[in-house]
């Protein structure tokens, strides 16, 4: 902090990246998720304006604190200030099940296939890579036999609830 307060810096830099990190913990304890970018934004900003005060005789950390309680009992006071929206009884929330059944259809077809060529159908189809043969060093002929392979298993008529008879 002396360093900071006599012009260097690099150590104001390195003195303001190691305080964000203190903060985030100290805020992430104290308040919702929302508000602790806010809270560190804020207290950040009275460190940087109110860096001629500290004293070097006393540990950064006294000097830290108080500050960030300070902030924290401002941020405090700004959320009991803003309204709040209460929520329905009735909200809805959208049903995920056929999200749910395909992701384990998908994941029983999968085991069925090598590594080698889930892997390949996964960076396809699943994540969108338009080259997995470059990725996983293999040849195209390679990954379109898994897909047709997939393709035809998934196309079979469902005998059982494990899919395979």
């Amino acid at each position: 902090m002396v360093a900071a307060q006599d012009g260097h810096g690099g150590a104001y830099q390195r003195l303001f990246g190691e305080i964000s990190a203190w903060l985030r913990r100290y805020f992430e304890r104290r308040l919702p998720n929302g508000e602790v970018d806010d809270a560190i934004q804020e207290t950040l900003l009275a460190i940087h304006r109110r860096r001629h005060t500290y004293d070097p005789r006393y540990p950064v950390s006294v000097w830290l604190g108080s500050i960030a309680k300070r902030k924290w009992i401002d941020q405090l006071r700004g959320m009991g200030r803003r309204p709040t929206e209460e929520l329905p009884a009735d909200l809805s929330v959208a049903d995920h099940e056929a999200s749910v059944t395909s992701a384990t259809v998908l994941q029983q077809l999968l085991q069925e296939l090598r590594p080698v060529q889930a892997r390949a159908i996964l960076l396809v189809k699943v994540q969108g890579y338009r080259r997995p043969s470059v990725a996983l060093d293999r040849t195209f002929e390679d990954h379109h036999s898994s897909l047709s392979l997939i393709s035809g298993v998934a196309e079979a008529p469902l005998r059982s609830p494990c899919w395979r008879a």
